[in-house]
């Protein structure tokens, strides 16, 4: 039994892609645009947007094809409440991202609304997929819960790029792939200079931009990896490494990393 656990997010990715402006490409935005220069029709448009957007379906379908055999596909969305439980520990937990909100405040916009006016069902992008969603979890960890709570005999394989998933590698039966390749062990002690179990601590050493994270100061993933590499993890560090303050803010960052939030 193998289940496909795909990050939402990837939808996210695509949409903002076809809605940057390039007049040379006919994307979702040149549709839009035309239909408000009166050139096409309303129906025409929406057409067009479903065709683009099922362009993308298909692609991944054909990633899912390459890959194997599966039983189940299940897409996992962001709440749009999503960073708000690990607001009220970071309030300024990915505040760097658009809006500049404070994670506690933050409202995030729902893609399957706009998935939705793309002509296409978001609980069912193609025929037997399902999809999780709750207002106040993000995408990541309702596919933390689903790979902790599954059984051993449960192959499960995770598609994103979002690298916070490596930790998950760390459980048997869960793979990484990141729309590309599969993650593996090796490949992760080459990219980053950590093994999967490592991960959580490199990035609350390191830093992380994407999510507003700073890491320690003068510390940065070469350094991160190198610690980590000698003494195994932060509990063996010698005394002169981290002070006192920093070993708190590292032990909130990766409380704020850990998957799934909800569980610790």
């Amino acid at each position: 039994m193998t289940t496909i656990l795909i990050d939402g997010g990837y939808f996210v990715g695509r949409l903002e892609k076809h809605w940057f402006y390039n007049p040379k490409r006919k994307n979702m935005k040149y549709w839009w645009e035309q239909r408000k220069a009166q050139k096409i029709t309303k129906v025409e448009r929406d057409n067009h947007l479903k065709r683009l957007f099922s362009y993308d379906l298909g692609y991944l379908h054909k990633i899912i094809q390459e890959i194997g055999f599966m039983s189940e596909v299940i897409v996992c969305y962001d709440g749009i409440y999503g960073r708000r439980p690990r607001g009220a520990l970071y309030p300024a937990y990915k505040k760097n991202r658009r809006g500049n909100a404070e994670a506690h405040e933050h409202k995030g916009i729902d893609v399957r609304k706009r998935i939705n006016k793309l002509k296409h069902n978001p609980n069912e992008l193609l025929p037997d997929w399902k999809a999780e969603y709750d207002d106040y979890k993000e995408a990541d960890d309702l596919i933390g819960e689903y790979c902790t709570h599954s059984k051993p005999d449960e192959d499960i394989i995770v598609m994103s790029k979002d690298k916070d998933l490596f930790q998950l590698m760390t459980l048997p039966n869960v793979r990484v792939h990141d729309f590309t390749n599969f993650m593996t062990s090796n490949r992760l002690l080459d990219e980053c200079g950590v093994k999967p179990e490592q991960y959580l601590e490199f990035k609350a050493l390191s830093g992380d931009r994407s999510d507003n994270i700073p890491g320690v100061n003068g510390i940065g993933p070469k350094k991160a990896a190198k610690y980590l590499s000698k003494y195994g993890s932060i509990g063996d560090f010698p005394e002169n490494i981290l002070t006192d303050e920093e070993y708190k803010l590292v032990s909130l960052w990766k409380r704020i990393t850990q998957l799934p939030f909800h569980q610790h």
